[in-house]
């Protein structure tokens, strides 16, 4: 998931993943996430449905991508409700429906999630 976000967030620009200066790019935290926290789970159909998006999401039927401001607001409720952060289907290019990521808002506790290890872009992305 790691890759394909770094390929997603370049789809579009002039130059690639080889053209970034590696010492300047995200390095790759392993972390270890406590199975029993009341993430808010967008990743089944009834879930997805639940919170008013799509069961095909991240895409509509239609084929049309899911606005981020649709995604936004569906956080925003989460954060409001006190949820740690959301587990959700990832939208990145070239993810499968199998694919998730999960999002923690920043609430200075980590919502449990503890770092294991560390690797440095060089080391992770081109392993």
């Amino acid at each position: 998931m790691a890759r394909l976000q770094v390929r997603h967030k370049l789809a579009g620009q002039p130059y690639g993943v080889e053209d970034l200066d590696e010492s300047e790019q995200h390095d790759l935290v392993e972390v270890d996430v406590p199975e029993r926290r009341d993430w808010l789970g967008c990743i089944t159909a009834r879930a997805l449905t639940a919170v008013g998006l799509p069961e095909t999401y991240p895409r509509h039927r239609n084929g049309r991508p899911v606005a981020r401001l649709d995604c936004q607001r569906i956080g925003g409720r989460a954060f409001d409700a006190g949820r740690p952060g959301i587990a959700c289907r990832s939208a990145a290019r070239g993810a499968s429906q199998s694919d998730e990521e999960l999002a923690i808002f920043d609430r200075g506790e980590g919502a449990g999630v503890r770092p294991i290890s560390r690797r440095s872009f060089a080391d992770w992305f081109w392993d």
